[in-house]
């Protein structure tokens, strides 16, 4: 019973902490909309995908599973946002219980378990992936499947076999840098188990093989399509540089550094100094403890499992905060134990050390969480609650009448994310749709087949400028430039890091790309200073 009740308590505090901010604080820019485009046509015209979204490397791409996750949500709330975010919470939490039964496993302690699981309840690193609408999320909880599956494996349960390789392929669909983590199983396999192979029938592999073919499928079949156009962009991209392109030294330390921000965001967040100091007294202690017989397998386990993101450390693989996504519940399980061994013989201290984490990670929560998806997004402050209002303001400020609005956003020129939202929030509240009048759209940008409203004979026009991914506002001032030879700034408005100006039309003057940078080529430097 006294377990039953911490389970739900636990449940309750992962649930309250994952809500907090939910309607507002959600991070939606260019990569969201994009996913909610191709997510709800899957649905409506075009079912197969075989590239999934864009990877930092140019013609690479990851798999396309996080759409078919999210479509049917999307689809059947009409490109709700906030369901998709409901949802991912939701697979956020089933980790719980993958942590919970591979902490016992390991340990055969409840305390642990419990512990594991409260970790990772309040952890504002687990909090920011289950709230992030982009396809490194679910990796979390599928990541957690794999090491629980090899676990199970190493005892003995062949049926955990294909649900090994099954769930590392689909972790590989949704970050295909996961590849790596095939050499950390091998790896931890053999430190426990020897070089011997997986005690499992014919049938078993042959179920195991089938599986993980088909989770990379899609990734084969489009290599033969596109004619091995990801390899080709692969071994450019390690062509084009060099696995020496920096010194063993400083990408150790990059590693290290990464490692310390691990156990801050998750463990030790009321310091970033002090969680680097833990750090080391929790690797001191994690190699001191696999001299022991009885500690050996589960600190062998742990420790590799923690360590191995250094892989992708030693090569120069973009470094993006969530390529160590591969080592959290890790840290939050190896912590767990010894938390325990410290309540076990100072309980006093226990209780205060589970206040300071506490204390640590709910107040990053409280004090990022209205910044949204802070620890993911490069374009800062791209609020959904704030890109609301000014949907709102827009509305309000037309009176009902038709209007047309441009942006300037980034990408430069790219207008997805208003389309989206535009497509979902503003027609559904307001029942019509504004006229675009910024720079075309060509058919590859998501949302280009979006129907705007005809450009009808009407007085007003809203420039919406975005927060841009960098200080440079060169681009904001030629826009406004090129808008005041066919308009007039009536009222300017700002949200959040949003700016929005009211309009007159003065002409009918199209704006392109060649204009503007035929007005950048042309204009004295000193005007956009």
């Amino acid at each position: 019973m006294k377990t039953k009740i911490a389970i739900f308590i636990i449940i309750a505090t992962a649930l309250t902490l994952r809500l907090l901010y939910f309607r507002d604080s959600l991070t939606f820019s260019w990569d969201q909309a994009r996913d909610s485009l191709v997510a709800m046509n899957i649905w409506q015209n075009d079912s197969v995908k075989l590239l999934g979204p864009n990877t930092d490397i140019a013609g690479l791409h990851h798999g396309p599973l996080y759409w078919y996750l999210i479509s049917p949500i999307y689809h059947f709330t009409s490109g709700n946002v906030w369901a998709v975010r409901l949802f991912l919470i939701f697979l956020n939490m089933l980790t719980l219980y993958f942590i919970y039964d591979l902490a016992y496993d390991l340990f055969k302690n409840k305390k642990v378990s419990l512990l594991s699981c409260l970790l990772f309840a309040v952890s504002f690193e687990a909090i920011q992936y289950a709230r992030w609408l982009s396809n490194p999320a679910p990796a979390l909880l599928i990541i957690a499947i794999s090491f629980w599956a090899l676990n199970k494996l190493i005892r003995g349960k062949a049926w955990a076999f294909p649900i090994l390789l099954i769930s590392w392929g689909l972790s590989v669909q949704l970050q295909i840098f996961m590849i790596y983590q095939i050499l950390i199983f091998v790896t931890i396999w053999v430190g426990i188990k020897g070089f011997i192979m997986p005690r499992v029938t014919r049938r078993t592999y042959i179920v195991s093989a089938v599986g993980v073919l088909a989770t990379f499928s899609t990734f084969i079949a489009s290599e033969i399509k596109f004619k091995f156009q990801g390899t080709k962009s692969l071994l450019g991209f390690f062509k084009a540089q060099s696995i020496f392109d920096a010194s063993f030294v400083e990408k150790f330390t990059s590693y290290i550094d990464r490692l310390a921000e691990l156990f801050f965001l998750n463990i030790w967040g009321i310091n970033l100094f002090f969680a680097g100091f833990m750090m080391l007294v929790t690797f001191y202690l994690t190699f001191q403890l696999m001299k022991e017989r009885a500690l050996r397998n589960p600190m062998l386990f742990l420790g590799i499992w923690i360590l191995s993101p250094i892989a992708l450390f030693l090569f120069p693989v973009p470094n993006a905060q969530y390529i160590s996504i591969g080592a959290l519940a890790g840290i939050i399980i190896l912590t767990a134990y010894y938390l325990v061994q410290l309540q076990k013989k100072q309980s006093v201290l226990f209780l205060i050390v589970l206040i300071i984490i506490f204390a640590g990670n709910v107040n990053l929560l409280f004090s990022k969480g209205k910044e949204g998806d802070v620890l993911f997004t490069v374009q800062k402050q791209m609020i959904l609650g704030d890109e609301l209002k000014v949907i709102d303001w827009v509305y309000r400020e037309s009176e009902g009448k038709p209007f047309r609005i441009n942006t300037v956003t980034a990408p430069l020129f790219v207008n997805t994310t208003w389309a989206a939202l535009f497509n979902w929030y503003g027609k559904s509240t307001y029942h019509h749709m504004p006229a675009w009048w910024g720079v075309d759209q060509s058919s590859e940008i998501p949302g280009s087949d979006i129907p705007f409203a005809p450009k009808t004979d009407v007085d007003w026009h809203f420039l919406i400028i975005e927060p841009i991914a960098t200080s440079d506002n060169f681009y904001v001032k030629v826009t406004q430039m090129l808008e005041d030879e066919r308009s007039e700034v009536v009222e300017r408005e700002t949200f959040g890091y949003f700016t929005v100006e009211k309009r007159k039309i003065t002409q009918e003057k199209e704006i392109t790309t060649a204009n503007i940078f035929h007005k950048i080529k042309n204009t004295d430097p000193r005007a956009f200073q």
